[in-house]
């Protein structure tokens, strides 16, 4: 069973968003599914290769001008 965490990075400096980014990716446990809520595009180009290398499957939807990043095990 999956703990489902939603995480809004709206209003942070792209830059935050990536170090938080980064720490969420090298912290992530098999029991996880993140979703990850941005305005910022560089994330959206970011984190699917940074995901691929950890075996992480990524989701990327656009709702309301928003981002959402889905991130879980596979």
């Amino acid at each position: 069973m999956y703990i489902s965490t939603e995480i809004n990075l709206v209003g942070k400096s792209a830059k935050k968003q990536l170090l938080e980014v980064e720490k969420i990716l090298n912290s992530f446990s098999n029991e996880e599914k993140i979703i990850l809520i941005t305005n910022e595009e560089i994330l959206v180009k970011y984190i699917p290769p940074k995901a691929l290398s950890k075996k992480i499957n990524v989701k990327i939807k656009i709702v309301e001008n928003l981002w959402q990043i889905t991130l879980e095990k596979e």
